[in-house]
């Protein structure tokens, strides 16, 4: 499901997701936070209840 919303989102937005960006898949949360740290992804799409954990929990970017 979330691969076909940033799809949307994309192209909604005029990018093409097949050209112009490379999509790939990470466990969450950990890894997602490690990737921003390093600086190896730019933006991430998640599900809500990761978010909070992000948010609320024990992962702070504070």
């Amino acid at each position: 499901m979330h691969n076909l919303l940033l799809r949307y989102y994309l192209a909604t937005g005029g990018i093409d997701p097949d050209k112009d960006v490379k999509i790939r898949a990470v466990p969450p949360p950990d890894s997602i936070a490690q990737l921003l740290v390093a600086g190896d992804i730019d933006a991430y799409l998640i599900w809500d209840f990761s978010e909070s954990r992000f948010q609320f929990g024990r992962y702070s970017f504070n």
